[in-house]
């Protein structure tokens, strides 16, 4: 199980926290940060970082692969789930089937 944090950016409190947060669930849980800025600061903080198109031009297929490729549970991004648009929300829509397991939040 490991969480995705997207936009990570300068969310270096987020991710410390979720990092403490899940230590106490398991030892092996990572916290895994991408941004579509491969000079966001907070990849120095989480156990993974990954460099990702902007969530506008995320593709279903990539999103998919890269939950599965990583055990990927649960994706949080709270800022960005109040302003993505239509078609970046539409990625989850459209594969929820595919992604029932994972949670997001």
């Amino acid at each position: 199980m490991n969480i995705l944090v997207t936009s990570v950016g300068k969310k270096v409190p987020l991710i410390k926290s979720i990092q403490v947060a899940t230590k106490k669930i398991s030892h092996d849980m990572k916290v895994i940060g991408c941004d579509s800025s491969p000079l966001a600061i907070a990849k120095y903080f989480a156990d993974d970082f990954i460099t990702l198109p902007s969530l506008d031009e995320l593709s279903n297929e990539l999103l998919l692969t890269l939950c599965r490729d990583n055990e990927v549970d649960i994706i949080n991004d709270p800022e960005k789930l109040k302003k993505m648009s239509y078609s970046a929300l539409s990625i989850f829509d459209k594969n929820m089937m595919e992604i029932e397991d994972i949670i997001l939040c």
